[in-house]
């Protein structure tokens, strides 16, 4: 059958072509994979162009295996093979020790990695390094190449293929090798070589003195200190015994963060924001000049530590913590809370830790680094306790809340917390839906049915595509007093309905709105460090639960994403009048709304 061709594959309704390209020409060709689309979806059709668009890829790929077959070999600077060979041994030093260190305390045998199956205990492996170091010192020149090789090739250098000799016997004759293709008499290379060979022997040396129970001396790290450790005589004579340099910067983090922001200028000032505030740590425990090459996951490691440490909301803070670095604050943070309260929360740490990746992987995909070490770099899910996470208020919060100003005092301070609360918890709005919204958003349908209008219009925010929508007004809204609203709409229109609440300098009302809403829940003894504003929208989806609501209609009212996929654009979405008849049968059974006064807002 024609959808069984290899290579083969059909989205949305069209036929494509998608071929792997080999490791040792991606540096020519610039992708790991060569799509072709066939511009239909009948098999028919697609069937001559199938076989001619293969032909034209593999005939590019072909191509550029001629290509370096014939080409030059890759020059490799000294300086280039300096930084390979600190990013490659950096890491296996730190993976070698952390076997050690388990190996060492453990009665019994360990995992070698988390990928391979191997175990081993503590008596095998000190063998193994014991026996692994006398066969390198006595002449490791062959395991120093597989290392210098395996260092290329991580770092994208092209493959050369390697044709055996005619007069090899026929069991050996149509075996064919790879080698990275490089200029082997280069003293870059003869330096890789070098340092291979020494950088080898001290992660095992490393290794030894911690199942020995001895301390690495720091003093002889090539790695470290950067200083030469004595060599084997046939790796001396490979290249001149210089000692390691600091790195030449090629791309500095700050300029390799100025090529990032430069790349997306169309986002958001939002983005932008985030993005900012989550390199700066980066920046600050590195250095806004470090050459971004030679950061290793180490590096990252340390990064997550440091923002685990960082206390919530810096920015809310900038008085207390003027003229001070982010080194400062955490610091003075920790002498003043050892207890370690109010930090970042896990999830936010983990948006942190993100978005420096996605810095990095822009920059490895460019390529701008050889590698993106911050991939994989976060608090695991299952470290993230359930108990931090944000929870709905409970029945008792929701009475303490509705049976206390403003609630019961028309003429109370912050009237915005009134119809806030109310709308939020019966019809599952965000805090910035509401506090945006209009006079001239209350609308009434030719069914009769009053709705809010959300939308993006007059430097409005919306979360994401879904949070555009129409809700129904729930009909207990009216017995609070919303015909009051309704009443003053086209008089109004176009004024904000809460003159309470101001835009912040993001042009968000949300960041002072929240916080004011937690000081009004401490104030009336309701607040829970796992509540807060959004807690409303987690109590409507509970009820909606409850209620016998479906998902569909229940994401249609509240602004969630439910369908993916191309057939979730297809129409016009749920109707107003099935989502008034869901909106009806929402309730709060073990609520008492019986003390709220009636506020008559037409005044």
């Amino acid at each position: 059958m024609f959808d069984k061709l290899p290579h083969l594959h059909k989205r949305y309704n069209k036929y494509s072509i998608r071929i792997r390209v080999p490791d040792e020409v991606r540096s020519i060709v610039g992708k790991k994979e060569i799509t072709r689309s066939l511009g239909t979806g009948d098999p028919v059709k697609a069937k001559p162009i199938y076989h001619e668009k293969v032909r034209e890829v593999l005939n590019e790929i072909e191509a550029a295996k001629k290509l370096i077959q014939n080409a030059q070999p890759t020059l490799l600077p000294s300086e280039m093979a300096e930084r390979l060979a600190r990013s490659h041994f950096q890491e296996a030093i730190y993976a070698g020790e952390e076997l050690a260190h388990r190996a060492h305390n453990t009665d019994g045998f360990v995992q070698i990695d988390e990928e391979s199956k191997i175990l081993i205990d503590a008596r095998e492996l000190h063998m193994e390094v014991c026996l692994d170091l006398r066969d390198m010192r006595a002449g490791g020149e062959s395991h120093a190449a597989s290392i210098a090789e395996t260092i290329l090739l991580e770092n994208g250098f092209p493959q050369i293929v390697i044709q055996p000799r005619a007069d090899l016997p026929k069991s050996r004759a149509k075996r064919v090798r790879k080698r990275v293709h490089v200029d082997r008499k280069s003293t870059g290379y003869k330096t890789l070589l070098r340092l291979s060979f020494q950088g080898q022997i001290e992660v095992w040396e490393r290794m030894r003195a911690i199942l020995e129970d001895k301390v690495f001396d720091e003093a002889k790290s090539l790695f470290g200190r950067m200083v030469s450790l004595p060599v084997n005589p046939a790796i001396q004579a490979m290249s001149a015994s210089t000692p390691l340099t600091s790195n030449a910067v090629t791309m500095p983090v700050t300029g390799l963060f100025d090529k990032f922001m430069l790349a997306h200028e169309k986002k958001s000032d939002r983005w932008k924001k985030d993005m900012e505030t989550s390199i700066k740590p980066l920046m600050e425990i590195v250095g806004e000049h470090t050459d971004a090459n030679v950061l290793t996951k180490q590096n990252f490691r340390d990064l997550l530590a440091f923002v685990r440490r960082m206390p919530a909301q810096i920015g809310n803070n900038k008085k207390r913590w003027k003229g001070m670095s982010l080194t400062e604050i955490v610091e003075a943070y920790s002498v003043e809370n050892p207890d370690e309260d109010n930090l970042l929360h896990p999830t936010t740490v983990n948006k942190y830790m993100g978005r420096v990746s996605q810095v990095m992987q822009w920059a490895e995909d460019e390529p701008l680094i050889d590698r993106n070490h911050a991939r994989g770099i976060r608090i695991p899910a299952d470290e993230i306790e359930d108990d931090n996470k944000r929870k709905p208020f409970s029945n008792e919060q929701l009475n303490t809340l509705f049976s206390t100003d403003p609630f019961t005092d028309p003429k109370a301070e912050n009237p915005s917390i009134y119809w806030a609360s109310l709308l939020s918890l019966f019809h599952g709005l965000r805090s910035e839906e509401i506090l945006q919204l209009r006079y001239d958003d209350i609308q009434q349908g030719e069914d009769g049915i009053t709705f809010l209008d959300i939308h993006k219009r007059n430097g409005n925010h919306l979360k994401n595509k879904a949070a555009k929508r129409t809700v129904p007004v729930h009909p207990l809204m009216f017995e609070m007093g919303f015909q009051t609203l309704v009443a003053t709409s086209k008089k109004n229109a176009g004024q904000q309905l809460f003159s309470d609440v101001e835009r912040g300098a993001e042009g968000k009302f949300t960041p002072a709105y929240s916080r004011r809403f937690s000081r009004h829940l401490v104030k009336i003894e309701a607040k829970t460090e796992t509540t807060s504003f959004h807690s409303f929208r987690h109590c409507f989806r509970d009820a909606a639960r409850n209620c016998d609501i479906s998902d569909s209609r229940t994401c249609a009212i509240g602004g969630w994403t439910i369908e993916k996929g191309v057939h979730s654009t297809y129409g016009d979405g749920l109707s107003m009048e099935q989502k008034f008849i869901a909106i009806k049968k929402l309730e709060y059974p073990k609520l008492d709304l019986s003390n709220i006064m009636i506020i008559d807002w037409s005044k």
